[in-house]
């Protein structure tokens, strides 16, 4: 994303978090459904808006660099 950023005549993102949780979920896809399975228990569920395999869901790569100013190449 900040290659796409750099190529926009932007700088660079930095610390993400704030970001992630303020504007760059809406480039996630949000994994309603499994759970963290492992070591012989069912693990933690999926629920809306959380999952315990990749947070706030996986990433949909063009929707993110749309949502940070970037520009794809």
């Amino acid at each position: 994303m900040n290659d796409a950023r750099f190529a926009a005549g932007k700088k660079a993102l930095g610390f993400l978090n704030p970001w992630l949780y303020s504007e760059g979920y809406k480039g996630l896809t949000d994994v309603t459904e499994g759970s963290a399975v492992g070591c012989g228990v069912d693990g933690f569920p999926a629920v809306p808006g959380w999952d315990p395999v990749t947070g706030l869901g996986t990433p949909i790569f063009p929707e993110l660099v749309k949502l940070a100013g970037g520009k794809l190449h």
